[in-house]
């Protein structure tokens, strides 16, 4: 259907293995990473800050022999320590969010994302199953009760005829804080021109009960050979100046691949090209997040030359301007002509029931820490070989200079895939969570779970502790055609949290109907 991620293919290569204690960048002169042009080089030593990672939480519950310090684990189903002296948590409860339209198999409602605000939790999401799909591939739940519940809302408003656009897949959203208003980005379209040059913009002021229809807010000055393609969207929730701006983040897939940036404030909005590399080189799949001292970070897939890796860059004034691009982690996949998001090299199970390829990245995410604007990232990378996707966590103590050494957060003794992670840490700062579907449990490596790694914060010390399995079975991944293209099972997932609960919302298998529909698992320290 487009030049983005409908069309990625490549695979992953080797990765770092698992480490139980790193140390962090303290500076850019003695950290781990020294500043080189914008981007991270190697330094001599490595002082600073720790990153552990407790034991096994899997099937077994042993520890594991590569985390000798860390807890024995459960059966992974039940409360598990988040560390030797970290709180429990509560075994998730998996609440549906989305209900297929009758029929299938092989329906799709999948790539959500939520927005929290106390006990009211609005949730978007692909529809590729809508009757009215050459309009609409979105839709959106509610639910008033914490997560409780959720009323399945559809599809949104058409378009209007002066200026409107179409919702054409990959929803992301985000709250305002305080005025409760919610503003959902996904790719937009003029379908009556074929024209993908749009980034649709929807607006609810009543807590996403209704949304008004949806108007680009992609740069103007783009044309048909540009396509826009996997937004992020975030609010600046932080009391001061700039609190309340929106920021939508966008690849835009045309004669370069670059992240462009359109920035709504007062009911208007501006246009910055936020992460150019240069001829020949690459920036996909963003994802933003805003600090408590207003800076905006957005995250990205990038190919520089040949080499593909996790890069962050920073505005420090409202998205007019941005600081050079910083590299965070190198990627472990070769390079593959041609491919724009890293596609991992997995497979699905398709109509007939057997293996099938299926397009999933590294789709690295970032979080701020409300309290001390520490800066959290996770993405999915591989060892290459027979273990072609693991789960990775890294910190920044210095608004994303530099960065820890990645560590791998998935703990178990498998070969098998574990992707599309989402990551969150609670408003006081003190913990931390990702989620992310693991296959662990499936001698076939098609089946998967949906696993969480959460943590403490104490400082500049992040505590991992033993995996906890969220999903009560396991579910195969179901993969169908979307938008024309085959191969497709997700793009994202997304999570959030208050000071009770963690909110993971992902896909997961409508058994009766096999079908995809979206789930919300919710789980949240014992007291």
């Amino acid at each position: 259907m487009g030049k983005g991620v409908r069309g990625g293919r490549a695979v992953v290569g080797a990765a770092a293995g698992s480490l139980l204690v790193l140390a962090t960048a303290g500076s850019a002169c003695n950290g781990l990473f020294g500043i080189q042009d914008g981007t991270l080089g190697a330094s001599d030593a490595a002082t600073g800050d720790d990153v552990t990672v407790g034991g096994e939480g899997g099937p077994d519950g042993g520890g594991d022999s590569a985390h000798p310090d860390g807890d024995a684990g459960s059966s992974g189903d039940v409360a598990v320590e988040a560390g030797p002296d970290g709180p429990q948590y509560s075994a998730p409860v998996e609440t549906p969010v989305s209900v297929t339209d009758a029929g299938g198999p092989f329906l799709v409602r999948t790539s959500p994302s939520l927005a929290l605000g106390g006990a009211n939790v609005v949730v978007t999401f692909d529809d590729f199953d809508n009757p009215n799909g050459s309009v609409h591939l979105d839709s959106w739940a509610r639910s008033t009760n914490g997560g409780v519940s959720f009323a399945d809302l559809g599809q949104f408003p058409d378009p209007s005829a002066d200026g409107g656009v179409s919702d054409m897949g990959y929803p992301c959203i985000a709250r305002d804080a305080k005025n409760g208003n919610v503003y959902i980005a996904t790719n937009g379209a003029v379908t009556s021109a074929g024209q993908y040059d749009k980034l649709a913009f929807l607006v609810s002021t009543n807590g996403g009960a209704t949304f008004a229809p949806a108007i680009n807010a992609a740069d103007p000055s783009l044309t048909t050979s540009d396509y826009v393609d996997v937004s992020s969207i975030v609010v600046d929730n932080a009391a001061g100046t700039g609190q309340g701006v929106v920021y939508l983040a966008y690849g835009d897939y045309g004669p370069s691949v670059d992240v462009r940036l359109s920035t709504y404030s007062g009911g208007n909005f501006t246009y910055t090209t936020a992460i150019d590399l240069g001829a020949g080189n690459l920036a996909s799949l963003p994802f933003a997040t805003v600090g408590p001292n207003h800076y905006l970070y957005v995250v990205y897939y990038s190919v520089t030359g040949t080499n593909p890796a996790i890069g962050v860059v920073r505005s420090r004034n409202q998205g007019a301007s941005f600081d050079p691009a910083v590299t965070i982690a190198p990627l472990h996949m070769p390079f593959v002509a041609g491919d724009v998001n890293g596609n991992l090299g997995l497979e699905g199970v398709g109509t007939d029931g057997g293996p099938t390829p299926v397009g999933l990245y590294s789709v690295p995410q970032i979080v701020a820490n409300p309290v001390s604007g520490a800066l959290y990232v996770s993405f999915a990378d591989s060892t290459q070989g027979a273990d072609k996707a693991n789960i990775y966590f890294t910190h920044s103590e210095d608004s994303g200079l530099t960065w820890a050494a990645p560590v791998k957060v998935n703990d178990d003794t498998t070969t098998n895939d574990q992707f599309l992670p989402a990551i969150a840490v609670t408003p006081d700062g003190t913990r931390l969570a990702i989620d992310f579907y693991d296959r662990r449990n499936d001698p076939a490596n098609l089946a998967a779970d949906r696993y969480a790694a959460t943590a403490t914060i104490a400082g500049t010390s992040v505590t991992f502790g033993p995996n906890l399995r969220i999903s009560p079975t396991s579910f195969p991944l179901l993969i169908a055609a979307q938008g024309g293209s085959t191969g497709f099972f997700s793009i994202h997932t997304s999570m959030a949290a208050d000071a009770t609960y963690f909110y993971d919302v992902f896909a997961d298998e409508n058994v009766a109907q096999k079908n995809l529909d979206v789930k919300l698992a919710r789980y949240g320290v014992l007291h």
